[in-house]
């Protein structure tokens, strides 16, 4: 239904309980439908604007509040009521999708976010603002080394259940650093405002609608901080077993891993590939599946040392444990226990078209089986061979290692 040139909809925001001035003017003037909540409706009843009662659309359901809209648009401009900022995770943004930009005035009024963080006195241009309104709560992972988090919550995805989930995560040592301020019904009278450490807020209980803010004064947010390039000896191993500087280097390109997705680092040892995809891509989901106990210890040190909370460490043996996790995009074989050939089947059969994987090996029935075996599956592979020789200047005396076959292999079919 096209929309016409002489008509606009008009997106006010409202903060609290009180319709300011301006917004006044607008909800009295004729419009030709007026859509909002059914809470923001009683609002502008009460406050006896009973011209508007009879051509109110509410917001829900979408589907059908936007179709309302474009025949409204036929018959003259259309007033939208919102909490706070329309443009903020709010209907704004759903408007824009339907409706020329040309067509829509925004009025905001003070955000959520912004009322939260200035009834806790805490500053808000170095957050990072989420919406987990019917989303995973497991998206909160990608963004836990943030200094701060601001977090629009659910009934599901309430602050009790975000703190037990961080009390889930994040390291016993680190998870003493984090206080949480939660803003109940911000801005009207019923306003309550709460902190407390994680473990405080995880037993409490808070009325709809609230928010939250995520502190951790600790973390520095160091632009200049480097993402990419640990040495071995920033990384907890045992027995020299971990994937050697130059080799980790051209498994992390090979990988070619993507900003969001999972990766799996199958045989992880010390962790070493999981550990360094996790701190270059922290909305990357990286599961480091490990069965000997020391190794897991070293995984779990390296975590927690280098906050990686988007990497989730999994005790067990592949093939069979892989069965309880995600679907991946990218996947390291760095160990197989001798069970490469039933880990590639089982992962033919679950990798994503243009998904990848990558191998290294040391061995001769690894580097010969392998490119085999993925080749037939019909598989695109390439093979490289690293030979790393390495000495300190002035020293000039070399000191060669084992050459690396790394194998990357690329999915051309579905299954």
């Amino acid at each position: 239904m096209k929309v016409s040139a002489m008509t606009s909809i008009n997106i006010a925001g409202i903060s609290g309980s009180t319709i300011p001035p301006e917004i006044r003017e607008l909800i009295r003037k004729e419009h030709a439908a007026m859509v909002c909540s059914s809470a923001l409706f009683d609002l502008v009843k009460d406050n006896d604007y009973s011209q508007s009662s009879g051509n109110w659309i509410s917001i829900t359901p979408i589907g059908r509040c936007i179709d309302l809209i474009q025949g409204a648009l036929q018959r003259g401009n259309v007033l939208v009521l919102t909490s706070g900022d329309p443009l903020f995770f709010g209907f704004g943004r759903t408007l824009l999708q339907h409706f020329p930009a040309s067509r829509l005035l925004f009025w905001p009024a003070l955000s959520s976010m912004q009322l939260c963080f200035s009834r806790f006195a805490v500053p808000w241009d170095d957050s990072v603002s989420i919406s987990l309104h019917g989303r995973s709560i497991a998206e909160l992972d990608m963004n836990l080394h943030k200094k701060k988090l601001f977090i629009l919550t659910d009934k599901n995805n309430s602050p009790q259940n975000i703190a037990r989930h961080l009390l889930s995560v994040i390291g016993a040592d680190e998870i003493k650093n984090y206080v949480m301020h939660v803003g109940v019904r911000l801005g009207m009278l019923q306003e309550r405002l709460v902190s407390g450490s994680v473990e405080e807020i995880a037993e409490m209980s808070f009325e709809q609608p609230n928010c939250l803010i995520v502190h951790n004064p600790s973390t520095k947010n160091r632009p200049d901080e480097f993402r990419f390039g640990l040495n071995e000896f920033h990384i907890r191993h045992s027995r020299g077993l971990i994937t050697k500087n130059e080799v980790r280097a051209a498994v992390l390109h090979g990988l070619a891993l993507p900003d969001h997705g999972v990766f799996w680092d199958i045989g992880a040892g010390s962790g070493s590939i999981g550990i360094e995809a996790a701190r270059m891509n922290p909305a990357l989901s990286v599961y480091a599946i490990e069965k000997e106990d020391s190794e897991l210890r070293n995984i779990m040190d390296n975590r927690n040392t280098y906050h990686c909370w988007n990497l989730t460490v999994v005790e067990g043996e592949a093939p069979e444990i892989l069965t309880e996790l995600p679907v991946p995009d990218r996947i390291f074989i760095g160990g197989s226990s001798g069970r490469l050939r039933d880990i590639i089947l089982y992962l033919d059969e679950i990798l994503p078209p243009q998904g990848s994987v990558v191998l290294t090996g040391v061995i001769r029935s690894t580097y010969e089986t392998a490119p085999k075996l993925l080749h037939d599956l019909g598989y695109t592979v390439n093979v490289s061979v690293i030979t790393t020789t390495r000495y300190r200047y002035p020293n000039t005396e070399e000191k060669q290692f084992n050459p690396i076959h790394i194998i990357r292999a690329t999915k051309n079919h579905a299954r």
